[in-house]
């Protein structure tokens, strides 16, 4: 994976950590700092057990001065993200917010949203498989968008 200072990247197994800043990065190791509360976590670059935070247009992202913005567009350069669109608060269009500046509160709750962010756990997995087995096919347990898991035959 790719690291970037300032980048915005959240815990798969601590996500009550909220958004974690990339604050360095070496050869086999990146730090990351979690501003909510105050925690670095240190891994391997390698095999990292992090997911990156990148929000797409028509999502609704929240500054760290509290403030909401209706995304419109994502720009990326030498690896950081900005992302432009309007201010809910003030309905000023053309606003700049660069990833590093986003609110690091941030927790994905929903199952849908652990779903896009790529976090779903094994646990999640396991028992959308189990369901499968175990219950008919058109029964709606199995037609969760968070239970989109292949069965081997």
């Amino acid at each position: 994976m790719p690291f970037t200072l300032g980048q915005r990247w959240i815990s798969d197994t601590e996500s009550e950590l909220g958004l974690g800043t990339v604050v360095a990065v070496d050869a086999r190791t990146v730090t990351l700092l979690f501003p909510s509360t105050g925690e670095n976590r240190l891994y391997a670059r390698s095999d990292s057990p992090v997911t990156r935070v990148m929000f797409n247009p028509g999502d609704t992202i929240t500054s760290h001065d509290g403030w909401q913005m209706q995304v419109e567009e994502v720009k990326e350069e030498n690896g950081l993200l900005t992302y432009i669109g309007t201010r809910l608060d003030t309905e000023e269009s053309g606003v700049a917010l660069r990833e590093v500046f986003l609110d690091s509160k941030l927790v994905f709750s929903k199952p849908q949203d652990r779903l896009f962010a790529g976090r779903l756990t094994v646990w999640t997995a396991l028992r959308c498989v189990i369901a499968r087995v175990s219950i008919p096919a058109n029964s709606s347990v199995c037609r969760t968008a968070a239970c989109a898991v292949s069965v081997p035959a």
